[in-house]
């Protein structure tokens, strides 16, 4: 939902202000990830941890390219970040 938002914010805005702002609501979410992940394995739930693990691996990639060190990846676009960044994107959506 945060990164809809955020897309659509770029898309009417032209800007990134909002999308940075709903980066940091994403970067929470986080959180409950990690327990859900930490839970996960304690439980042996080996099937169970992909979400919270891939969603994780998100988080990571978009502190590092968005925050931490920002690379525009984007547009142009550099393949190798844009191609991980998506796959993760989208399979921590589903």
């Amino acid at each position: 939902m945060c990164s809809s938002l955020g897309f659509l914010s770029r898309v009417r805005t032209g800007s990134m202000a909002a999308n940075h702002a709903l980066g940091y609501a994403i970067i929470g979410l986080a959180i409950p990830a990690a327990l859900a992940l930490a839970a996960f394995i304690r439980a042996r739930r080996l099937a169970a941890r992909g979400g919270p693990g891939v969603f994780l691996g998100f988080v990571l990639l978009m502190v590092v390219v968005d925050y931490a060190a920002p690379v525009e990846f984007r547009s142009p676009a550099r393949h190798g970040i844009l191609v991980p960044y998506l796959v993760l994107f989208f399979g921590s959506s589903c």
